[in-house]
């Protein structure tokens, strides 16, 4: 898994032509604590910062991560940032959801670092998982093209280095590697769209077809070659 993260960073990274400074963006989750570790162990950055958003929405569980983060960052020597926001009260202030003001606060904030600390790129840590839910859920709103083809790869001056990876391979490196990282408790409930899919809808189809998220990315790359 390290040398497919080493050669998925170096792709998304190799226009500039010398070795990225990037911002890892980390929740303390599975998916961005590996993410961190294969970053830190890898030869491609020339330089890591991580970048954590305590959104206020779990109380202390939230304040934990942040904590868990920093330390983490602490015992390696990692730059490290935080921004604690109001998501509820921002989401109130402009009428959208928690999801969508979640994503608003945080790449507005990753874009002001980018600027402000001379950093090329933010590493945000996107699965295979999160992809196939994306397509589905703009599938569900109505879309085109662009819309089923998933989550792009680099967007600017955000790169997704864990696209390829499904959930489970991710789960199974932390474990193996004894990656230390943090359960999100909202993540069994269903009352977003997105989990109703990943723990209601998803298990369905893997009982139709065990591959089917591999069948899912296939699709995808035909779809993003089509637009």
């Amino acid at each position: 898994m390290q040398h497919r993260f080493d050669i998925a960073l170096g792709r998304l990274s190799s226009n500039l032509g010398r070795r990225p400074a990037v911002l890892l963006a980390v929740s303390g989750g599975v998916d961005s604590m590996t993410m961190a570790n294969l970053a830190l162990a890898s030869p491609v950055p020339g330089r890591i910062c991580v970048a954590h958003m305590n959104f206020s929405l779990r109380g202390a569980e939230s304040d934990g991560d942040e904590a868990f983060v920093k330390q983490w960052c602490k015992e390696r020597g990692v730059e490290f940032f935080s921004r604690k926001v109001d998501t509820q009260a921002y989401a109130g202030q402009h009428g959208i959801s928690i999801e969508m003001a979640a994503r608003e606060l945080r790449y507005a904030w990753f874009n002001e670092l980018l600027k402000d600390k001379g950093l090329d790129f933010v590493a945000v840590a996107h699965n295979l998982n999160d992809c196939a839910e994306t397509m589905y859920l703009n599938i569900l709103r109505g879309t085109g093209l662009r819309g089923i083809s998933g989550i792009r790869p680099v967007n600017g001056n955000v790169i997704r280095p864990m696209l390829e990876f499904p959930r489970s391979e991710i789960s199974r490196y932390a474990l193996r590697n004894a990656i230390k990282f943090r359960m999100d408790s909202t993540n069994m409930e269903s009352e977003y769209s997105r989990n109703r899919i990943r723990n209601e809808v998803f298990p369905q189809f893997e009982l139709i077809n065990p591959s089917f998220l591999q069948a899912v990315a296939t699709s995808m790359e035909h779809f993003a070659a089509a637009q």
